[in-house]
């Protein structure tokens, strides 16, 4: 490290102590340990800079590790679970925003009622929204038209809810046809009028796209299609292999293809390993990252 460069990476810590809080400033102690070297002493720059990094790596990835000891129960059913064979891209399927919703549909019980959809659905409601309990099972209604000339993607009609989902791929939330309202905004009050559910029912509206993409309406619950695979896998606990097996082939497709940036597989391994070296951990941060924006903790939720 040259005399310039050194200079360069200490005016950097002097400008980045500025931005810290006042809890954040570093102790004496800290002060002493990184001041500026005397010109000429690169070698004691370097070892400083080193103490620097050995007491910033725990930092910056606290936050990692948290997220993947939170995540290590999905990680290993990903790692039991996931199918190699996948039906659905060699169909050429992949990213197609109808065949996704009827996916979702057919998951979540739309002509196919069984205890496993049952399962999911209430698994992945009662994730999403704030609900004690859902009566099972919920009537799955697809491309419902409305009044308004409105199609919501999907409608799940209970005696004394409705919740209506939006599902994106490759497009953007765009305004309902005839209201000029975006979708996510006009759609509830659609369903509510075209079922006849009244308007003091409990109601949501779930956007459902590849990336948690926020929806026009801030009411609006974001997801992604990974965070419903996993509520599948999660479904699947304790179900015999052969009546899993078409339910983990659609979760394993999400898993593998509907993660824009983020090798899922890779994330499940290093949140299943025994141990994790801090520089293991750095490399794989942004993919980290990423995940935790698909798959958020949802404090409080299953």
């Amino acid at each position: 490290m040259t005399t310039n460069q050194s200079d360069a990476f200490l005016k950097f810590i002097a400008a980045a102590r500025e931005l810290l809080g006042p809890g954040d400033q570093p102790r004496p102690s800290d002060a002493r340990t990184h001041a500026r070297a005397p010109v000429g002493d690169e070698g004691a720059v370097v070892d400083r800079f080193t103490g620097f990094l050995s007491e910033a790596r725990p930092l910056a990835t606290r936050a990692s590790r948290a997220y993947l000891t939170w995540f290590a129960p999905h990680a290993a059913r990903i790692r039991a679970q996931l199918v190699p064979d996948d039906l659905i891209l060699v169909a050429g399927h992949r990213h197609v925003e109808n065949c996704y919703t009827r996916l979702v549909a057919w998951a979540l019980g739309y002509k196919n009622p069984s205890p496993i959809a049952e399962a999911i659905q209430r698994r992945w409601l009662r994730r999403l929204l704030p609900l004690d309990r859902v009566p099972n099972p919920l009537r799955v209604i697809q491309q419902l038209q409305t009044d308004d000339g409105g199609t919501p993607d999907l409608a799940l009609l209970g005696d004394d809810l409705v919740v209506v989902v939006e599902a994106k791929t490759r497009t953007a939330e765009h305004e309902a046809a005839q209201t000029g309202r975006p979708q996510t905004e006009a759609y509830l009050e659609a369903t509510r009028e075209a079922l006849r559910v009244p308007a003091d029912a409990p109601g949501w509206v779930i956007y459902l796209t590849m990336r948690g993409d926020e929806p026009a309406n801030k009411a609006a619950v974001a997801t992604t299609f990974v965070e419903l695979a996993l509520v599948i896998l999660e479904a699947l606990d304790g179900v015999s292999a052969e009546n899993a097996w078409p339910y983990r082939s659609l979760a394993s497709h999400w898993l593998l293809h509907a993660a824009p940036g983020v090798s899922v597989s890779d994330v499940a391994a290093l949140a299943c390993a025994e141990s994790l070296a801090e520089g293991e951990l750095l490399r794989q941060l942004a993919q980290v990252a990423r995940l935790e924006r698909f798959v958020p903790t949802r404090e409080g939720q299953a």
